[in-house]
């Protein structure tokens, strides 16, 4: 902890309050009103991370369910990629302003029958001391029927992890790994303490959250279906493979780019990394590619995943055996990503490049229509309709 962090640790609140709406002030920010609600029977507010976009997108499509109204909401950390939400409130005032915190519950308790809170954060920022049970209790009290959604890395435990997935990301030189351990612990005990109903973001976090409900990670399909059109590279020019990693960390960037930058020089592949790019530019960096080249640390599938199968790419990745089985007793199909490993995956992409044709006609079929089918509003509709439909 450096110096300025230390001072403003043992600050009293009453302090950091004043300091934190003195910069907010500086910064021209303020407190954002509320959006308006749909007076359905059913209303339901998903805050306050929107990582990838997702409280959104399972806005959408809860939205898209008869006499329902859904709104997300984010407040400034969640939002670093700025994903579009209903509802953007600047950090400083969720964490500083007493006023819109008191203003915030009394809206909440009048406007919504169900609040699903994100990756364990605080809904209702500062208030009641920043803590997520409290608030949880507050809502409660006011006969707001609340749940709770993990996305990832909050419920991921390195320690189990890194026992059960050889290429762990969690095994060598992760930094501060005590505190991620600490942090998760902390995450995985709020979760217990407030016993809500539950749900995970992707299956392999059934491993540290066992008796949650999957809700799918959700994307509109239309601008990748759109990228998918063009046709994939012919049998005699180099297989095209990207690798857009959003944490290279997460997806094994480090262990890859030497197996992708080798078969670049020897003329197999034409590797196109790209880092730093917005969200708004990936679908053509999709649309140029015959391979996507996803994770291979984690053993499990997000986003990414799902948007390069909308557009019909090959899907190059890790995913383990407990997700895939997972996936096909859920959905009826097989996972359409390429099972590869760091080990195995020169010998996969050769192996593609050598029959590219089986191989795209396979991904433009399979792909785009598992992501309709399971990725895309109806998953997680179908995975919400318990909660949703139970009386506070």
């Amino acid at each position: 902890m450096n110096a300025r962090a230390a001072i403003w640790h043992y600050l009293p609140r009453w302090a950091r309050d004043g300091a934190g709406l003195v910069q907010a002030r500086r910064a021209g920010e303020k407190a954002p009103a509320p959006p308006r609600v749909a007076r359905e029977d059913t209303r339901l507010l998903i805050g306050p991370a929107n990582f990838a976009g997702q409280g959104a997108a399972w806005a959408r499509a809860v939205g898209a369910r008869p006499l329902t109204s859904a709104v997300a909401m984010v407040t400034g950390t969640g939002n670093s990629f700025s994903f579009a939400a209903d509802w953007v409130v600047p950090n400083r005032i969720s964490a500083h302003s007493r006023r819109w915190q008191r203003e915030t519950l009394d809206w909440i308790a009048r406007t919504f029958t169900h609040v699903l809170i994100e990756a364990e954060l605080r809904i209702l920022g500062g208030a009641f001391g920043g803590d997520v049970v409290r608030q949880v209790g507050a809502l409660r009290e006011r006969g707001v029927n609340v749940a709770m959604v993990a996305h990832g890395t909050d419920v991921r435990l390195p320690s189990r992890h890194a026992v059960n997935e050889p290429w762990s990301p969690f095994r060598t030189g992760w930094p501060d790994l005590d505190k991620v351990e600490a942090g998760v612990r902390h995450n995985l005990g709020v979760l217990r303490e407030v016993d809500a109903p539950t749900f995970v973001s992707t299956a392999g976090l059934l491993a540290d959250v066992p008796a949650a409900t999957v809700l799918p990670v959700t994307i509109s399909t239309d601008r990748w279906v759109r990228a998918g059109a063009r046709n994939l590279g012919d049998a005699t020019g180099r297989l095209i493979v990207a690798h857009i990693p959003s944490s290279g960390r997460i997806k094994g960037t480090r262990e890859i780019a030497p197996v992708l930058e080798e078969l670049d020089a020897q003329g197999i592949i034409d590797y196109r990394p790209a880092t730093g790019v917005s969200h708004g530019a990936m679908p053509g960096l999709y649309g140029a590619a015959d391979v996507v080249v996803d994770q291979f640390l984690v053993g499990d599938y997000g986003v990414a995943a799902c948007e390069a199968m909308a557009a019909g790419r090959v899907v190059v990745g890790h995913v383990s055996e407990a997700v895939r089985g997972y996936v096909c007793e859920t959905t009826g199909k097989e996972l359409p990503i390429v099972e590869a490993s760091v080990d195995s995956l020169r010998e996969v992409l050769v192996g593609i490049a050598a029959q590219r044709d089986l191989h795209r006609v396979r991904a433009a079929q399979a792909g785009p229509a598992f992501v309709e089918g399971y990725h895309t509003g109806r998953g997680a509709r179908a995975a919400l309709e318990s909660w949703l439909s139970a009386a506070p």
